[in-house]
């Protein structure tokens, strides 16, 4: 179980940043809408005698390549207890879009780069001491097929295998949605597949507790 006055930050990009306040976001200044805000919220009200602190680092349009360049300053420098890392859609949505004039940090980046960019972040974070949660990308779309949905899976095979090797948390929220996606339609969620509602952020936050639930510290 997490100890008192644990500070958890959870970084990514769009999804984790959700209209967060800058230059960060907490419960003082607005955690944004999405998952860090249900996660705050669930874990004040079922241990407030452990007076859990969270931090949302998140910013929107994030790949990995832009999060690794600003992963010292902005993220290991605030000495979270546990960091959660939620990013890769971007790398594999940039695939998709239409056009190519997209600013340096937006450019085409293929998933030998994902990982190597992981594995500094993670190597990084370990090294402070701090716990890690890797959580999974994902897309909204039950068929597995689909070109979008395919490479994302690639994806995230890519995060398991380093929550493996490293011995890291993993939270795999692709998989909650397909169980969703089983019984009811994805735009239920979210209207372009990416970015949830606020049942899609709620489904991500519960997935993300119960890994929190087991963190040792």
């Amino acid at each position: 179980m997490l100890k008192k006055y644990a500070r958890i930050e959870i970084t990514g990009d769009s999804v984790t940043d959700c209209g967060r306040a800058r230059p960060v976001g907490c419960r003082n200044t607005g955690l944004g809408g999405g998952y860090a805000y249900f996660i705050d919220t669930a874990l004040c009200a079922l241990y407030p005698e452990q007076k859990i602190w969270i931090d949302n680092t998140g910013i929107s349009g994030n790949t990995s390549k832009a999060l690794l360049e600003r992963f010292d300053d902005e993220v290991l420098s605030r000495n979270p207890d546990v960091l959660t890392i939620m990013i890769g859609i971007n790398n594999v949505w940039r695939h998709f879009d239409i056009g190519t004039n997209f600013p340096e940090d937006l450019k085409l980046l293929d998933i030998h780069h994902y990982e190597s960019d992981m594995r500094k972040m993670i190597e990084k974070t370990l090294n402070t001491g701090c716990k890690l949660v890797l959580i999974t990308p994902y897309f909204l779309e039950p068929n597995k097929n689909d070109p979008l949905r395919k490479m994302c899976d690639d994806y995230n095979k890519v995060v398991k295998k380093l929550a493996d090797e490293y011995g890291t948390y993993f939270c795999d929220v692709q998989a909650a949605f397909d169980k969703f996606m089983e019984k009811e339609s994805a735009y239920l969620l979210s209207n372009d597949r990416v970015h949830p509602n606020s049942a899609g952020h709620y489904i991500i936050a519960t997935e993300l507790l119960k890994v929190l639930e087991t963190v040792e510290l």
